[in-house]
């Protein structure tokens, strides 16, 4: 088990996602254009550490951060601090009520709503996102083109990343192996962290998270159902078409007049 002064497990995986994602900021364009011609405030689920939702308050937008990990809300709070238009709620989105209020965007990134992997779960998610918009509202949703990857190493150890984590006073590599499931429609993601400290002593992270993807008339049958219609489905943040081999599935919805 890897022990680091100050450090518990928790704490430490939240530190390693933002040391592997915060750089990324492809999609960060698409969600403050969404964000900006909004008819009123955003809510992110499953916000993690803020990487979104900083964006979003430096121009102005209120925003509400939502996220089941005390440790990932923690460094939002320290990257974002108290401003105002700023909410951050500790609860799960598979189980909780959604905070009070109405939005004109919700965001759901980075695979967030594979995060739940029965139809049922998903379907109670989004008709429990459209009873919280505006009627102008958008939901958007950012999941894995499942084809873009089936080419790619299964069962086998990756090198994803490698270098000095500052924060922590170690040097970090990840390797990760990713499993498809046809017959589950799931995405089995487990990593390993090799921390090596100052003393030259290595120790080792584990974590694994299983992810539900989505096949493009899936997604649609399952937003319709929800009570959304959908406007725009891209291939990529950029708004390109969807294709076989787009790396992404973005879909924006509108909240239609289903009773929710």
């Amino acid at each position: 088990m890897v022990q680091i002064d100050g450090w518990s497990r928790e704490s430490l995986l939240a530190q390693l996602y933002d040391w592997e994602h915060d750089a990324f900021d492809d999609d960060l364009s698409c969600y403050c254009h969404l964000a900006a011609n909004a008819p009123g405030p955003v809510l992110e689920i499953c916000s993690g550490s803020g990487r979104i939702l900083a964006p979003l308050v430096d121009n102005g937008i209120a925003v509400v951060g939502v996220d089941r990990s005390p440790e990932m809300l923690a460094r939002a709070t320290a990257r974002l601090g108290l401003r105002p238009g700023l909410q951050l709620v500790e609860a799960d989105v598979s189980t909780d009520d959604l905070p009070l209020g109405e939005f004109g965007l919700v965001i759901a990134a980075l695979n967030a709503l594979g995060y739940l992997r029965s139809t049922e779960d998903q379907l109670k998610l989004l008709r429990r996102i459209g009873a919280r918009l505006l009627p102008e509202g958008r939901l958007v949703l950012d999941l894995l083109n499942v084809g873009s990857i089936v080419d790619q190493p299964q069962g086998i150890s990756v090198l994803q990343k490698s270098g000095p984590n500052e924060e922590i006073g170690a040097h970090v590599t990840k390797w990760m192996v990713q499993q498809l499931h046809w017959a589950t429609q799931e995405l089995s993601l487990l990593s390993f962290f090799d921390v090596t400290g100052p003393d030259g002593r290595l120790q080792r992270l584990t974590d694994e998270t299983v992810l539900r993807f989505f096949s493009r008339f899936e997604i649609e049958l399952l937003v319709g159902q929800a009570g959304f219609t959908v406007e725009e489905l891209s291939g990529d943040y950029d708004g390109s078409p969807f294709v076989e081999g787009s790396p992404r599935l973005i879909v924006v919805a509108r909240a239609s007049s289903l009773e929710q």
